[in-house]
């Protein structure tokens, strides 16, 4: 775990493809800094980035439970 308000740099040297769990964890802020970050945040869930982390992940339970109802 690390705090990624810190400059910071990643390295993913494998062929295999990288998985990240992301965990958003509120911070005590007083007006106006909490709007900020609670606009922040907002626009983050709704970027392109999260939007399309959320349809693959569809796509992958989709395809895990019909595997997994062939095996049956």
């Amino acid at each position: 775990m690390f705090d990624d308000t810190y400059e910071h740099e990643v390295r993913n040297d494998s062929s295999e493809p990288r998985i990240v769990l992301l965990c958003q964890v509120a911070r005590p802020l007083k007006p106006p800094g909490s709007w900020l970050a609670s606009a922040i945040l907002t626009y983050v869930r709704r970027s392109h980035f999260v939007t399309e982390a959320q349809e693959n992940l569809v796509e992958w339970e989709t395809v895990y439970a019909k595997a997994e109802s062939e095996e049956r």
